[in-house]
């Protein structure tokens, strides 16, 4: 049902123009280009210790990992997750595959795991590994985020994997500019690395890295990173507003567009507001500027 609520300003103006502002202004979802959908191979902690990969290259392949406290059992291939932001309750774990009921106005973490599972260490580094989100600009009940990870001399040489957000009311999301930070025990270490915004804005990404931003990620467990940015979730609730006008005294009472009025003319202005949605609005407020 529409909601309609009338605002009436009952002003005395001589021939002033009349602003009116208004601020308007699930299923498994990892991939990689192997060209093989769902085979890339899956490893185990103790296949890795006993060094089944040899000189290979690869990422997030390991299937049991202790250290990957995602609510997935420590699958790697789900690198993607997401959480509250601030979130006092820590029993809360990350979502890895869907982030359901999410909140008008909340600001939610979405990470991603990056871990070289080759056990070389420095003799075994991954070169030129960049990290991108994409956030889509859609409105939607359900809006998915992808993090994709490449290094060209990894096997395969990309990575992706998403997370969905949804709620019973249309949203979009909205990044966070500045909050991307890289997290390890090198560059990352203590209050993490800053990345760039390009990390969302630029499909190439950013390059991230253990000793620096170069790239460079050595294998080995020890050698982990996490990349973090921050989404902020908009409902998208309709609502129209519409001014009119009528000089007081005048024998038609009707609301009009505009009136031809004279100095000493008095005018009165009618803001109607109408919630269009199904959703209730809370908090409406009218800004009028003359």
């Amino acid at each position: 049902m529409k909601k309609t609520f009338k605002f009436f300003l009952f002003m005395i103006i001589i021939l002033v123009i009349l602003s009116m502002v208004l601020e308007t202004n699930t299923v498994s979802a990892w991939g990689d280009n192997s060209g093989l959908k769902g085979m890339r191979p899956s490893y185990t902690m103790e296949e890795i210790n006993a060094d089944i990969l040899g000189d290979k290259i690869t990422f997030n392949s390991i299937s049991n990992n202790p250290a990957l406290g995602d609510g997935k059992n420590g699958n790697e291939k789900n690198f993607v997750a997401a959480r509250k932001y601030n979130d006092a309750d820590t029993s809360h774990l990350w979502q890895a595959d869907e982030y359901k009921n999410v909140e008008d106005g909340q600001e939610y973490v979405v990470r991603m795991y990056v871990h070289n599972n080759n056990l070389g260490g420095r003799d075994a580094v991954a070169k030129d590994t960049r990290v991108f989100f994409n956030i889509p600009s859609e409105s939607g009940k359900q809006v998915k985020v992808t993090g994709f990870l490449d290094s060209s001399n990894a096997n395969p040489t990309e990575y992706w994997d998403h997370v969905y957000f949804s709620s019973d009311t249309a949203f979009h999301l909205e990044y966070v500019e500045g909050f991307a930070l890289l997290a390890n025990d090198g560059i990352g270490k203590g209050d993490g690395a800053k990345l760039s915004d390009n990390i969302v804005y630029d499909t190439k990404g950013v390059l991230i890295g253990h000793d620096a931003l170069d790239g460079i990620i050595p294998g080995g467990l020890e050698f982990y990173s996490t990349v973090a940015i921050c989404v902020k979730v908009v409902y998208d609730i309709d609502y129209t507003v519409d001014t009119t006008v009528r000089l007081v005294g005048d024998s038609d009472k009707s609301w009009k567009n505009e009136v031809d009025a004279k100095i000493g003319d008095k005018v009165e202005f009618q803001i109607e507001y109408t919630n269009t949605s199904d959703a209730r609005q809370n908090n409406v407020a009218i800004d009028d500027i003359l």
